[in-house]
């Protein structure tokens, strides 16, 4: 998994976590009933990192979230 092209260009790393890790962390979330924001903030949240995203609803959620 290390040799993925954009590992060097930019930074992208393949999440770790196991699904049901993911999964049981994403259901707290009562912000949204996406699951799929749900999901792409667990591993941003999980790994620390900032997400890039233009849903206000993320944006207003998680601290770490950028547009």
């Amino acid at each position: 998994m290390g040799d993925l092209i954009f590992d060097k260009a930019i930074g992208l790393k393949v999440c770790l976590l196991k699904a049901e890790q993911v999964f049981d962390k994403a259901i707290e979330y009562v912000w949204t009933r996406d699951v799929f924001d749900r999901l792409f903030t667990v591993g941003a949240e999980a790994s620390d990192s900032v997400l890039i995203t233009k849903d206000k609803i993320i944006r207003a959620n998680y601290k770490k979230s950028v547009w």
